[in-house]
């Protein structure tokens, strides 16, 4: 079992910077397909789903598709790469 984190790490603002980056990586600037104004390349409501959300959308949906072409544009990894390489994995 995980243990729970008992004090604030030495530094907090660190830390901050980090997972703001990692948000960011996680963007896809031009939106996810027939939605540009969902930006999140890990989460956002499904597009038959109302607002039942969907995990890693434009991957999930293009694969339901059939659509191999549009599975490889919404690859996320190489922002998850950028990130990796300046905090560490």
């Amino acid at each position: 079992m995980a243990q729970k984190q008992r004090k604030l790490p030495a530094n907090p603002d660190r830390m901050n910077v980090v997972l703001r980056d990692t948000e960011r990586a996680l963007l896809i600037p031009e939106g996810l397909p027939n939605r540009p104004w969902y930006h999140h390349a890990i989460y956002a409501p499904g597009q038959y789903t109302g607002y039942a959300a969907v995990v890693i959308p434009g991957i999930n949906e293009a694969i339901d598709a059939g659509d191999e072409r549009r599975t490889e544009q919404q690859d996320f990894r190489p922002g998850r790469r950028a990130v990796s390489r300046r905090y560490g994995p």
